[in-house]
């Protein structure tokens, strides 16, 4: 069993191309949606996004090449893992937006609710535990 066969690039620059747009537009709807500050953005949203994608897909291809030692099979493929478009909108407009405008409706400053992780923690929280519940 081999970790990489030349038909992987394909689907690596595939993967790489629709991630790196998912970053841009993560980028502009924290700074241009939320108010959210570049430094912030640059230095702690973009880089722990990019360190989740590339966990999870370290962890599929483990998971992958782990079926195909169980199995004696060479033709099992890893998930592709990235974020999604409708998850980033959804996130971003159903999650942030509303947690951040009702901070600034009780009084907070706004500089004060894009440093406060804890809004966007419960639902990230969440969704991993359910997640991790489906893994066999």
């Amino acid at each position: 069993m081999r970790w990489f066969v030349r038909s992987d690039l394909d689907g690596f620059f595939g993967l790489a191309v629709d991630n790196l747009v998912q970053l841009l537009l993560i980028d502009s709807l924290c700074r241009y949606v939320l108010g959210f500050d570049a430094d912030l953005v640059l230095r702690h949203i973009l880089p722990g996004t990019a360190l989740a994608v590339l966990a999870g897909n370290v962890f599929y291809a483990n998971q992958a090449m782990q079926l195909a030692r169980r199995t004696g099979r060479a033709d099992v493929c890893a998930l592709p893992f990235g974020v999604n478009t409708p998850s980033v909108f959804a996130f971003v407009l159903l999650v942030m937006l509303p947690a951040k405008l009702g901070a600034v409706a009780s009084g907070a400053e706004s500089s004060d609710c894009v440093r406060s992780g804890t809004p966007g923690a419960a639902p990230i929280v969440t969704v991993s535990i359910l997640l991790a519940s489906t893994l066999s």
